[in-house]
């Protein structure tokens, strides 16, 4: 059996340090059974814990921040992080990933899966739409990994 969250926003809620602590404790659990699905979150939930809803722009590269950070803590080494959104001041997750862990990009749309295959081990999706669009998404993935 494989541990995971479906998807998780790191980027309002929580703090990107969190989620990378969090994740590398399932790990330990679960060695080489855990992933982390991360996506750039939805109104309903992030606007109200935050009252905060950026632009889908800001929030894809707040994302594409925010995962850069968790992968540079998942190393086990201490970790201070300048980035435009996050910072960290020699952060170390004490309780490292047992293994690797793969980490899946949500992708409703083409350029969301263009940024899983740039930034993510692979994808996370939905169902219930035209075919041609998801024809579409595993392209943008195909091509941009």
């Amino acid at each position: 059996m494989h541990l995971g969250t479906g998807i998780t926003c790191p980027i309002l809620r929580y703090h990107p340090a969190i989620i990378a602590q969090a994740a590398a404790t399932v790990s330990c659990f679960a060695p080489g059974r855990t992933y982390l699905g991360v996506g750039t979150g939805e109104a309903l939930n992030e606007y109200a814990a935050t009252g905060m809803w950026p632009e889908y722009e800001e929030r894809q590269e707040r994302l594409i921040e925010a995962i850069s950070l968790i992968r540079a803590l998942w190393s086990g080494e201490e970790v201070t992080f300048e980035g435009k959104y996050y910072q960290t001041r020699k952060a170390k997750l004490y309780t490292p990933p047992a293994s690797p862990i793969p980490l899946y990009y949500s992708a409703l749309v083409p350029s969301s899966a263009e940024d899983a295959g740039k930034y993510g081990d692979g994808l996370i999706t939905v169902g219930g739409k035209q075919p041609d669009l998801y024809k579409q998404i595993l392209k943008s993935l195909m091509t941009s990994s």
